[in-house]
């Protein structure tokens, strides 16, 4: 019983039942959203914070972490976060999706919205790079018969 007690005075996670100040979320007007990288490989994860700003044009930042005994006033699982071409982590970091073909076209998408005021979104793309992509190919021709060379490989342009 005392581990139950420890793991949950330790945890990083809010409790389920935690929720923002009805005052505070009723003053929010918009989301930033930052990145800690300029472009992303496919597979990459991409580091991520988020502020609220308020109706003033004051910032709050909404916390990674969770401290029960002093509670943030906004939490990254305060928001609904989409993309397509990547994945969410708990943290609020974003986990690129390793096929190159699904950025593309559009980069990495990334989609926000307050859960408890939906209306609230913000969206920002980061730029893929292929630079950190393996660029190594083989092509083989299909084997001859027995004691006869095989045929050549296909043509690369």
């Amino acid at each position: 019983m005392t581990l139950v007690v420890l793991a949950t005075g330790c945890s990083k996670r809010p409790p389920p039942d935690f929720a923002p100040d009805p005052g505070l979320l009723a003053r929010i007007r918009d989301i930033e959203i930052t990145t800690g990288v300029a472009r992303a490989c496919p597979g990459q994860v991409i580091p991520t914070s988020y502020v609220a700003v308020l109706d003033d044009g004051s910032r709050i930042p909404f916390s990674r972490t969770y401290d029960q005994d002093r509670p943030p006033a906004l939490h990254v699982v305060f928001l609904e976060r989409l993309s397509e071409q990547a994945r969410a982590q708990a943290d609020g970091d974003w986990v690129t999706d390793p096929d190159p073909v699904l950025s593309l076209v559009s980069g990495f998408r990334l989609e926000v919205a307050l859960r408890h005021k939906p209306e609230v979104r913000a969206e920002k793309t980061v730029p893929p790079a292929y630079d950190c992509v393996p660029h190594t190919f083989a092509f083989t021709g299909a084997t001859g018969e027995t004691g006869a060379g095989g045929t050549d490989g296909p043509d690369i342009t």
